[in-house]
């Protein structure tokens, strides 16, 4: 362990990513290709951020460690080091300038046994089970594949997902939001009504405004809804997941602003690009 608390970064590939790349046969072609700078692995986070031997400190692209008393955070962080520890990686910086936590958004690859090309870091942690998506600015397609990966590792239980913790809310229960206002959330149900407030469209997930399960949509939202043919009043009926950060002033409420965090759930049918594994809701 670091100083920091930190455990020190390894060299043997953990076993869930050992199966998980030593079986890849499928194109992973939405994603950046590896590009950028050649970097080491220093210390490593519970929130999965890492320093650099640059001396940059980074946070994956896409992906939120998982949020818990620390065990389930803890296990990400030591698989993640010991498949990282002592490689050389490749890291795209997605900005000149850190945030105000002193951290820089980077795509990182990595090399992984049986594969010619560095894999991609971030979906290989999602693929995994080993965190969940990150809805951000950056490339839509990118995400799109990301959440299947993610929605094919939650249907096998995988990682995480094999804790009850982790499992996503339902819209229909009330005590579900209770304590969690401030958090990134995972919430399913089926959209009851919708109504357009002026300043924002809502999609009422139950009869009782400030009690029930609500998401708002922005104007820039509502716009990128209509251009892809799925305006706010064709999701009334539908089962669809929603993630962001809960909001509890007015109601259990979502405001959304990336079309990716509003996903639908009726029918789909995905299939992981690394592992394989297809699955049908």
């Amino acid at each position: 362990m670091t100083a920091g608390g930190r455990r020190q970064t390894g060299r043997a590939l953990p076993l869930a990513l050992t199966a998980l790349v030593s079986s890849a046969v499928f194109a992973f072609g939405a994603c950046p290709e590896p590009s950028g700078n050649q970097a080491k692995l220093v210390d490593l986070d519970e929130r999965l951020e890492a320093l650099l031997d640059t001396g940059t400190r980074i946070r994956l692209w896409g992906v939120d460690a998982p949020q818990d008393d620390g065990k389930a955070a803890a296990g990400a962080r030591d698989r993640l080091a010991g498949w990282l520890g002592g490689l050389p990686l490749t890291v795209r910086l997605l900005a000149t300038q850190p945030d105000r936590w002193g951290r820089i958004e980077a795509h990182v690859h990595a090399p992984a046994p049986g594969r010619r090309e560095p894999l991609l870091v971030s979906a290989a942690l999602v693929d995994a089970g080993l965190a969940r998506v990150r809805i951000e600015a950056g490339d839509p397609s990118c995400l799109t594949d990301l959440l299947a990966l993610e929605r094919a590792a939650r249907r096998q239980g995988l990682g995480l997902w094999s804790d009850p913790r982790f499992r996503p809310l339902q819209a229909s229960d009330r005590t579900a939001f209770a304590g969690r206002s401030g958090e990134q959330v995972l919430v399913e149900g089926r959209v009851q009504s919708v109504n357009d407030a002026g300043f924002a469209t809502f999609l009422n997930f139950g009869p009782v405004h400030s009690v029930d399960f609500a998401v708002s949509l922005r104007r820039p939202l509502l716009n990128a809804l209509q251009a892809a043919g799925r305006p706010p009043a064709f999701f009334q009926g539908h089962l669809v997941q929603v993630r962001g950060l809960l909001d509890l002033r007015y109601g259990p409420q979502v405001d959304l602003d990336n079309a990716a965090a509003l996903g639908l759930l009726d029918e789909e049918v995905t299939r992981s690009p690394y592992s394989g594994r297809e699955t049908r809701r």
